[in-house]
């Protein structure tokens, strides 16, 4: 089963050529499949480049860590807050 998409030329005419649609899929397709081989990478550095905005390039974060410890894979908060009443 063939699909036909019509496609408008600059003039606003409809190619009637079915290698025009072949060469315009294969195109496309090609080009979806180099701007996105590497989606991953273009995520990880636009979340870089939205940090670094929000908290500047030269933000060094605060550890709450002890200099003392030096094999840590958690760390653990504890909140105090008044009552909580029901």
């Amino acid at each position: 089963m063939k699909i036909r998409i019509p496609v408008l030329t600059a003039d606003n005419e409809i190619l009637k050529d079915e290698n025009v649609y072949v060469t315009l899929m294969e195109d496309g397709t090609a080009e979806f499949k180099d701007k996105t081989s590497d989606i991953d990478q273009q995520i990880e550095d636009e979340i870089d480049d939205m940090l670094d905005e929000i908290s500047g390039n030269d933000y060094t974060p605060v550890s709450f860590v002890s200099a003392d410890n030096k094999d840590i894979g958690l760390v653990q908060f504890a909140i105090r807050t008044d009552d909580i009443k029901k």
